[in-house]
């Protein structure tokens, strides 16, 4: 009568051992994350994208010194409350760099003060992709 009791016990025990485990592999199988298929092309796409000088992971050569001129003419002239011409400066220093935060959000504050939502939002909304931590 023991044995056949410890028997069913230990059945049971190894039973739910079981269980336990099927369900935390279920668990982490859902969480897995399938890779998206890499879009195939040939070596001559590749070549001609760099002879024409479209390389994804080299950075544009940016000059600094005009970008950096060209945001303190336009800061100092927004300073001096000439909210068009420092709009104007803003605009070049983007021109010259798309992804400078500081003459992004002084742009937006110009285009909220002048009443231009629609311009000011997506300027905002670029600076969120840019740097989300600010």
């Amino acid at each position: 009568m023991w044995t056949t009791l410890l028997i069913l016990g230990s059945v049971a025990g190894l039973l739910m051992i079981f269980y336990v485990r099927y369900k935390e592999t279920k668990r982490l199988e859902r969480v897995k994350v399938k890779a998206e298929k890499r879009e195939k092309r040939s070596i001559h796409d590749k070549t001609k994208e760099f002879k024409a000088g479209k390389l994804p992971w080299k950075k544009p050569s940016l000059d600094y010194k005009a970008i950096h001129e060209a945001f303190g003419k336009a800061d100092l002239l927004m300073s001096k409350d000439d909210i068009d011409g420092a709009m104007r400066g803003f605009i070049e220093v983007l021109s010259l760099h798309p992804e400078h935060f500081e003459a992004n959000q002084k742009l937006g504050m110009i285009y909220i003060h002048k009443n231009m939502a629609a311009k000011a939002e997506a300027i905002f909304r670029s600076m969120v992709h840019l740097n989300p931590k600010k």
